[in-house]
């Protein structure tokens, strides 16, 4: 294992195996249903250390040890360190005693260690990559005790631990702040990004335009002469795909694309993590192809709701069984009945829709009885090439905001690493 990471340390710093200076405790004991006290992985935010909201029931659980209702028990004081993809850096300084994920290390901080120098030692980048580096498996790479515990973290003296400590506290404190702020602009720019695209495909672009009961309530008024139809109506097809026999084992990385939910995004159909299926296997999902112009609705699971229309360029591909394939008629524009499917008026039915399945996810029945505005073929297209132009604007904002965001993000994690490595000069 390389040191190569701490060959510059200030004098009077010392070097040990992490093993030396900590205890590794594994009480284990059997969970419960539902524990406010309980901390998976997904609880903690990566790099940060942050614990997020501690809700978690035990069919959500990590592993078949949890879903036999197993966890370790941690008390306050100790740290939990990620073992499950320790690329993500999932680290946290517990503030109350608990029970956790068993993919989560619980680790005991030595008298040598004060506990915030050690959180910010490990979640330091430097750090990360040496677990990473270590880790097994190609899937869901983990890292054991005998990986973590024999890796080199440095040592200063503890009244220096200290200062460093109080030192990232004050400072990160003020980039979070900065970064709230940024995430706040960036919620504000959804809601106006949401906004215009309600008040266009409920209203429409002239604003002059003679208004009539739409006779749904989540839509209101809308203009004389538009319809108010149910989306069965106005498609061709409504369908979903499937997963082929073997899962993951059996995708490729080229052959035909193979569209999850995560590539479907409001901004549009992201490929940057697409994975292939063969030729063979295509021919056996030929109802799951999708065309030019289909709209597609994820289903199923935390991103319910979110939607797209498929390019021109894509040739062929199919969706899985987590995406639903809209085809519309021909005298309805794909981009128009997305935007519909966006705006609140999509999405208060996707709710609502969820809702009535125990949040198992949409049926086919329940999308075909969507309500949709139909203004003319001719208005859906100038309302689209409005949205294009509107939209595009908040989307550069959103998108410079973002990066921002990023850059922040970026500096706490060099100033972590900065710091607990004596490269900074700390009174």
């Amino acid at each position: 294992m390389s040191n190569d990471w701490l060959q510059n340390l200030p004098q009077g710093w010392d070097t040990i195996r992490l093993k030396n200076v900590v205890k590794l405790k594994t009480n284990r004991i059997p969970g419960t249903s539902k524990d406010d006290g309980y901390v998976g992985l997904e609880n903690i935010q990566s790099w940060t250390g942050k614990l997020l909201s501690s809700e978690t029931s035990v069919a959500s659980l990590e592993d078949n040890d949890e879903r036999q209702n197993v966890v370790n028990v941690f008390d306050k004081g100790d740290i939990l360190f990620g073992k499950l993809r320790p690329y993500l850096a999932k680290a946290h300084l517990a503030q109350y005693s608990g029970i956790c994920s068993t993919e989560l290390l619980v680790i005991k901080p030595g008298k040598r260690l004060d506990p915030r120098y050690f959180i910010k030692t490990i979640l330091a980048k430097e750090f990360i990559d040496q677990v990473n580096a270590e880790t097994f498996g190609a899937k869901m790479p983990r890292a054991d005790w005998d990986t973590v515990g024999n890796i080199s973290i440095p040592l200063p003296p503890l009244l220096v631990q200290r200062a460093i400590a109080d030192y990232l506290d004050r400072e990160i404190v003020n980039i979070d702040a900065r970064i709230r702020l940024l995430q706040q602009r960036l919620a504000l720019l959804a809601e106006k990004w949401r906004a215009l695209i309600t008040h266009a495909v409920t209203r429409g672009l002239d604003p002059n335009s003679p208004l009539k009961d739409s006779g749904v309530e989540w839509i209101g008024k809308v203009p004389e002469g538009w319809e108010v139809v149910q989306l069965k109506l106005i498609t061709q097809k409504i369908g979903s795909g499937k997963t082929p026999k073997g899962g993951g084992e059996v995708y490729t990385t080229k052959g035909v694309p193979f569209i999850r939910s995560q590539n479907v995004q409001f901004s549009g159909l992201s490929l940057d993590d697409i994975v292939f299926i063969s030729e063979t296997i295509d021919q056996e999902m030929l109802s799951s192809r999708v065309k030019s112009h289909d709209v597609l609705l994820n289903i199923t699971g935390a991103s319910i709701g979110r939607c797209c229309v498929v390019p021109n360029g894509l040739l062929q591909a199919n969706v899985n069984q987590h995406v639903c394939i809209i085809r519309p008629q021909h005298n309805v524009n794909a981009e128009f009945l997305n935007a519909v499917l966006m705006s609140d008026v999509g999405q208060i039915q996707v709710f609502l829709g969820e809702v009535g399945a125990s949040r198992q996810g949409l049926s086919f029945d329940v999308l075909g009885n969507f309500w949709v505005s139909k203004p003319t073929y001719k208005e859906q297209g100038e309302i689209v090439s409005y949205l294009a132009h509107r939209l595009n604007t908040v989307d550069r904002l959103a998108a410079l905001t973002q990066a921002n965001i990023g850059l922040l993000y970026e500096r706490r994690t060099a100033l972590i690493s900065a710091a607990v490595m004596g490269q900074l000069y700390i009174v």
